[in-house]
């Protein structure tokens, strides 16, 4: 697998582009900014003499603290999805077990690594899946496994 082919899609895998486009996090950090923006605009069109309510200094300061975090949160997905993919193995997996935890589905697969075997949970929920897939116990799936964090991976059939 080059980088290249991840790089500019030409692979079965997802670009970064892709993932970054169909992530729950990000779409909450960019919302929220645009959000608080247009409350900022909103209240710097209708404030009189500046003496009610709270100031738009403050506003446009807690604006900003949101930007930043926003940054951040699109820098810690862009890393996580480019680790994985670029440097991601493929490997058969199965569920081992499925649990219910508030509204998301905490999903244990078994798979092997380096001849060991791994069992490692994954969240489901984060990112708008391609395919949706039912998980169940016993259902096989390939998975993309970080070599440098053997217990990190995706789904790989979620992706496609």
């Amino acid at each position: 697998m080059r980088v290249e082919d991840i790089l500019t899609g030409e692979s079965p895998r997802p670009t970064v582009k892709e993932m970054l486009l169909r992530d729950f996090f990000v779409y909450i950090g960019i919302i929220t900014c645009l959000m608080s923006a247009v409350i900022i605009v909103l209240l710097s069109s209708t404030a009189g003499d500046g003496s009610e309510g709270v100031g738009l200094d403050y506003l446009f300061g807690f604006l900003v603290l949101e930007i930043a975090v926003a940054f951040v949160i699109v820098y810690w997905r862009t890393t996580l999805y480019s680790s994985i993919l670029m440097s991601g193995v493929e490997v058969p997996g199965e569920v081992t077990s499925v649990k219910k935890s508030g509204d998301a589905l905490i999903v244990e697969f078994t798979y092997r690594w380096q001849a060991e075997t791994v069992r490692s949970s994954k969240m489901v929920g984060g990112y708008i899946t391609r395919n949706r897939i039912t998980h169940k116990v016993g259902m096989r799936a390939t998975l993309l496994v970080d070599p440098s964090k053997p217990k990190r991976f995706m789904v790989l059939d979620t992706m496609r």
